[in-house]
């Protein structure tokens, strides 16, 4: 198996673990699977319905800057982002023009202009609305409003190459 293809299978079993803390009593996790087609640059793996303490169940997509996997000891910031269906894939996104996030990444990281980051695409729900602007304070320790970051953090650090803290450099 080559490397890069190890290191997506670490992504994919990183948030999959995450997204079991309930399992016992909640449906199967379908297996992440990853997004190709038109417009879509890069690697990126949906993980489906993952589950969160917090908000509802929803798809989560993680793009994977270019040397993601070539060196096992690097370590990436990650940018979480709401309204992941519309980040990387056409096919997903609203009136099927996506963000062009994967692009923007990919040629700013080729040009030097940002750092190499894995980039966490939080799908919204119908509920959207009463996520992103409670009418009432949030419960927790929530760092930002992005629904299900605070669940992802910790699996993702723990078990793919990302920047262990919160930071916002």
């Amino acid at each position: 198996m080559p490397h890069a293809a190890r290191g997506v299978l670490l992504v994919v079993l990183a948030l999959s673990a995450v997204a079991a803390a309930d399992a016992a009593v909640r449906a199967p996790v379908p297996a992440p699977v990853q997004v190709k087609g038109p417009g879509v640059t890069g690697t990126v793996i949906r993980h489906p319905s993952l589950h969160s303490t917090h908000v509802a169940p929803r798809n989560v997509d993680v793009w994977l800057p270019p040397s993601y996997g070539k060196d096992p000891a690097q370590h990436y910031p990650v940018l979480y982002m709401h309204d992941g269906q519309n980040l990387f894939d056409p096919a997903t996104s609203y009136g099927n023009v996506d963000w062009a996030v994967d692009e923007a990444m990919t040629d700013l990281i080729a040009r030097g202009a940002v750092r190499e980051a894995i980039v966490v695409g939080i799908w919204n729900t119908n509920r959207r609305r009463d996520e992103y602007m409670p009418q009432r304070a949030v419960r927790g320790d929530v760092h930002f409003n992005v629904p299900g970051a605070n669940d992802l953090k910790p699996g993702t650090s723990s078990r793919i190459g990302t920047l262990p803290s919160w930071s916002r450099n």
